[in-house]
C-alpha cells in the first residue's frame, strides 16, 4: 500500500505563518500572523475541503465580520505589518 499525504491547509504569502489551527464550536479557529514589516497578500486553500464560511473574530473567537470566499473557494486576504488575525473556518 501506497503513503499518501495531503496537506490540511495551503498558505501563500512570504512572511505569513499559521499559528494555530484549533477546534472549536462551529469549526476551526486559525490564527495567522504576518510576520513582515509591510503589507502582505496571502491566500488560504484547503485541499481536501471547501470552505463553507469565514469569519474574522476577536480574541474570545466572537465572531466579528464575515469573509467573502472565492469562487475556486480560497480565502484571499491582505495583512498589514505585523498583524495577527484570528478566523473562523467552517469547512464541509
Amino acid at each position: 500500500m501506497e503513503d499518501v499525504s495531503v496537506q490540511f491547509i495551503e498558505i501563500s504569502g512570504s512572511g505569513v505563518q499559521i499559528f494555530d489551527i484549533k477546534p472549536a464550536e462551529e469549526g476551526n479557529i486559525v490564527r495567522l500572523s504576518n510576520c513582515t514589516d509591510q503589507l502582505v497578500a496571502t491566500q488560504l486553500h484547503f485541499p481536501s475541503r471547501k470552505i463553507e464560511a469565514v469569519f474574522k473574530t476577536n480574541v474570545l473567537e466572537v465572531k466579528q465580520m464575515e469573509m467573502n470566499i472565492n469562487i475556486n473557494g480560497s480565502l484571499e486576504l491582505n495583512l498589514e505589518a505585523n498583524q495577527i488575525l484570528l478566523l473562523l473556518m467552517i469547512l464541509e
